[in-house]
């Protein structure tokens, strides 16, 4: 593999490529550049065109480099680089990623305090590399939106509202002068008078004889 040191404003990125690089990946490819530079060559034609390495290009050009390494391919045919872009995406993205090693390799390099790693999120690192008394914890206070110590004074404060209301009723009681129902029994009834009980009668003046008039 020869490569050549080419200018980046002199490449020329893929109008129709098969795989789409957005900022984030971008912005992750530029921290793996300034950890260990450029790794592997940008593949390029005659005429500068970039077939492999498209992702890496704008990387570059963001971190505003000048000029990288590029292996150039002769002689290919369009159908030939079009098979090449092609094969290059598909093939890579044929291998399956081993979790239990990666989980491995991220644990060691945590181990001496180190979380950053181009492609991982940080914070993510740090959850993955958790003491497992860490998670437990978490695990059991999954839901709980207050603690014990505010639990118990929002019990409390319904009881000092209830007694507050308790203490102004008596308040209000002491205020008001009492209001007593009078008591039928105590009350003296009038005796029933003689033209309430004896009916009126007159005496007819021929006969002598008692007349009722009601």
């Amino acid at each position: 593999m020869k490569l050549e040191r080419i200018q980046i404003a002199d490449l020329r990125p893929l109008e129709k490529n098969v795989r789409k690089h957005n900022e984030k990946q971008i912005d992750e490819l530029i921290r793996s550049l300034n950890q260990f530079g450029q790794t592997r060559a940008i593949v390029i034609d005659e005429e500068n065109n970039v077939l492999i390495g498209n992702g890496l290009y704008y990387a570059l050009k963001k971190r505003g480099d000048t000029e990288c390494d590029c292996e150039r391919k002769v002689g290919l045919t369009e159908t030939q680089k079009k098979k090449l872009v092609l094969t290059d995406n598909k093939v890579f993205s044929l291998g399956v990623d081993d979790y239990d090693a990666i989980t491995e390799f991220i644990n060691e390099i945590a181990d001496n305090g180190d979380f950053d790693i181009a492609g991982f999120d940080e914070d993510v690192i740090k959850q993955m590399t958790r003491e497992l008394s860490e998670v437990e914890t978490d695990i059991m206070n999954y839901g709980v939106i207050q603690t014990p110590a505010e639990n118990a004074v929002s019990e409390a404060q319904p009881e000092k509202v209830s007694d507050n209301l308790e203490e102004n009723r008596t308040s209000e009681s002491a205020a008001e002068p009492p209001q007593t129902t009078p008591d039928t029994e105590d009350v003296p009834v009038a005796p029933p008078t003689a033209a309430n009980t004896e009916p009126k009668t007159i005496i007819c003046p021929s006969c002598g004889e008692v007349i009722y008039l009601d």
